[in-house]
């Protein structure tokens, strides 16, 4: 029988733990559909339950350390900074979202960690996915085509890879110089509606993207022809972008006796 194994990535705001599989059935081990003909590096075969190590570093007394460092070293020699997600793509093969670091990382086939996203803080502009910046990613899915979709936490906007040619792109939100968190409306194309703080992104079986949109309250859904729906919350009231009411507005923000979240900027 074979055992299924699922990963634990562990955020904490005291103790960046390393990322570990959770092993769970019997005997032999295998990635998520591996039908067992190809090697997987971070699979580890031992005892059904236990749980062991797969990335990260930890000290003298077993404690995860949390701390950036170089690509190119075995998973437990490279650093990682609160992993907040993994995922598998079609192959079977891992990525770990590496948060504090502000990056992507997969799992060569020469079994070293390597930089696919990011590796720096700042914007995402379109480009080379090693080569653009990120603030605190927190998602990924795989699309039906293949495709990574990433959440850009702290960027607030989706972007999609191809995994083939390296090119990342925005698919949703608006990097505004005024302010990229917003809400503008539903039913619209997703190139053109605003995030705030998309907190995680995943694929349903018929290839329609869910987003945890989580500064606007809202479960949303872009679907196969790229347009945007709300599907769960209530949406915030929609106000014009002005620089003469960003001032009130961050105001109103700080008033306790108001409910915040149910007016966007």
């Amino acid at each position: 029988m074979r055992r299924s194994l699922f990963l634990v990535s562990i955020l904490s705001a005291a103790l960046a733990l390393p990322l570990m599989f959770l092993g769970c059935g019997s005997d032999s081990s295998t990635a998520p559909e591996d039908n067992g003909t190809s090697p997987r590096p971070y699979i580890k075969d031992g005892k059904p339950g236990y749980v062991y190590r797969f990335a990260g570093i930890i000290d003298a007394g077993g404690h995860g350390i949390g701390a950036g460092g170089p690509e190119g070293l075995p998973p437990e020699e490279t650093a990682l900074y609160w992993p907040q997600d993994v995922a598998f793509d079609p192959a079977g093969m891992v990525y770990i979202l590496d948060w504090n670091n502000h990056r992507v990382l997969d799992l060569d086939s020469d079994g070293t960690i390597n930089i696919l996203i990011g590796g720096r803080f700042g914007d995402a502009p379109d480009g080379i996915a090693d080569q653009i910046g990120l603030n605190h990613p927190t998602g990924l899915t795989f699309d039906p085509d293949g495709y990574l979709i990433l959440s850009a936490w702290h960027n607030s906007i989706l972007k999609r890879m191809d995994m083939d040619s390296g090119e990342i792109w925005t698919i949703c939100g608006i990097d505004s110089e005024v302010s990229n968190r917003n809400y503008n409306g539903d039913d619209q194309l997703a190139s053109g509606a605003y995030l705030d703080l998309p907190v995680n992104v995943a694929c349903d079986s018929r290839g329609n993207l869910i987003i945890g949109d989580q500064g606007n309250m809202l479960i949303r859904m872009i679907d196969k022809n790229n347009v945007i729906h709300d599907i769960c919350g209530h949406p915030p009231i929609v106000v014009d972008l002005t620089p003469e009411n960003v001032n009130a507005y961050a105001q109103w923000c700080q008033t306790p006796d108001i409910v915040k979240n149910t007016l966007k900027i």
